[in-house]
C-alpha cells in the first residue's frame, strides 16, 4: 500500500501536476489522521473494556470479603458477645441476691453453687477477638485499584469501617493491658483467676470464701471495668455489622450496575 502511494505521488511530480498532488497530499494526512484516530478509539475501547472487567472482579472480591465479615459478626461474634454480657449480669445479681444460678430461687449463700459463680465469671478474664477481612480492600487501596470503583459513597463506608475496626482493635488492647498490666493483674497477683473463673478446680471453696474474695474493691474495680469494656466492644461490633450490611449493599448495586 505504501509502495501504490509513493508511485502516485512520483507520477503526480514528474507530470507537474503541483495543484493535484497537494490535493492528494492533504487527503493522505487526512486519511492518517482518521486511521490514527480509529487506532484509539479501539486501543480506548480495549482499555475501558479491561478496566470494567477489573472493577467487576474488584467488586466480587470486596463482597466476598465482607459478606464473610458480616457472617462472621452476626452468626458467631455479636451472640457469643451477647451471651458473655448475659453471664456478667447473672454473676453480679448472684452475688448480690444469693441467688441459686439453676432454679433462679432465693437461698441461703450456702446452697448458692459456686462451680456455677465460677463458669459465669470467665467471660472477666476473657477477650473475645475479632479479625475483619480486610484483605481485598488493603491490596487495592495499596496499588491504586481502588479509584476504579468511582463511589463517593462507598469510600464514606469504608472510612467509617476502619474507623470503627480501630476502636475494637483499642479497646480489646485494653482488655488485653488489664489483664497484664492492670486491674486484673492485680487480683492475678493473689488469686488465680483460673479458679476464680472456673477454669481450676477448687473444691474446699465456698460461697462465703468466694464472694469475699470477689468482694474486695479491687476485685469489684477490676469486674465491672471488664464489664464496661465488653459493653463497648459490643457496641463497636453492633456498628461493624451495620456497617457493613451498608457496604454490601451498594458493592451489589454496583454489581448489578
Amino acid at each position: 500500500m505504501i509502495k501504490f502511494f509513493r508511485h502516485i505521488r512520483q507520477r503526480m511530480i514528474k507530470e507537474n501536476r503541483v495543484s493535484k498532488y497537494l490535493l492528494y497530499a492533504i487527503g493522505e494526512i487526512v486519511l492518517v489522521v482518521i486511521g490514527i484516530l480509529i487506532a484509539l478509539q479501539i486501543n480506548n475501547w480495549n482499555e475501558a473494556r479491561k478496566e470494567g472487567e477489573q472493577r467487576q472482579q474488584l467488586i466480587s472480591s470486596l463482597l466476598e470479603d465482607f459478606e464473610y465479615n458480616r457472617e462472621t459478626l452476626l452468626n458467631h461474634k455479636l451472640p457469643a458477645m451477647d451471651m458473655a454480657m448475659e453471664k456478667m449480669e447473672l454473676f453480679f445479681r448472684l452475688m448480690q441476691e444469693d441467688t441459686d444460678v439453676n432454679k433462679g430461687q432465693l437461698l441461703s449463700s450456702a446452697q448458692v453453687s459456686v462451680d456455677s459463680l465460677r463458669k459465669l465469671a470467665i467471660p472477666f478474664f476473657q477477650s473475645e477477638p475479632f479479625s475483619a477481612n480486610l484483605t481485598t480492600l488493603s491490596e487495592a487501596s495499596s496499588s491504586g485499584k481502588l479509584s476504579l470503583l468511582k463511589n463517593k459513597e462507598l469510600f464514606r463506608e469504608f472510612t467509617q469501617f476502619e474507623m470503627y475496626y480501630d476502636r475494637f482493635l483499642y479497646l480489646t488492647e485494653e482488655s488485653t493491658h488489664a489483664y497484664f498490666n492492670g486491674c486484673l493483674w492485680e487480683i492475678r497477683r493473689t488469686v488465680d483467676p483460673d479458679v476464680l473463673a472456673g477454669r481450676k478446680s477448687m473444691p474446699n471453696l465456698n460461697y462465703e470464701e468466694y464472694k469475699k474474695i470477689m468482694d474486695q474493691p479491687l476485685a469489684k474495680t477490676a469486674l465491672y471495668n471488664a464489664q464496661i469494656l465488653r459493653y463497648n466492644k459490643r457496641s463497636t461490633l453492633s456498628n461493624l455489622l451495620e456497617n457493613t450490611d451498608k457496604i454490601i449493599s451498594i458493592l451489589k448495586e454496583m454489581q448489578e450496575s
